[in-house]
């Protein structure tokens, strides 16, 4: 699944890639940063956000990495655990 997010600043936004693999977890990918991380499905909403802040940190060098972490967090609740 492909979704759109602002990076960097409001008027700019980047493909999110979000793949489910079975029961496994989630690949979560930004090609233009050049990142993408693996969460696993057992993980909660926390460890989830946490996860992708710090890889985020490691490779963000502008913008709101916190921000983008929790926007990432909210496309996963909605695609992949809808109540």
């Amino acid at each position: 699944m492909i979704f759109q997010l602002p990076i960097h600043s409001s008027d700019k936004v980047t493909d999110v890639y979000m793949n489910k693999l079975n029961t496994e977890g989630f690949i979560v990918a930004i090609p233009e940063i050049h990142w993408s991380v693996f969460l696993p499905a057992h993980g909660s909403k926390e460890s989830h956000f946490q996860h992708i802040l710090q890889s985020l940190m490691f490779q963000l060098f502008e913008g709101n990495a916190e921000s983008l972490a929790k926007d990432i967090v909210k496309l996963l609740e909605r695609q992949f655990f809808k109540k």
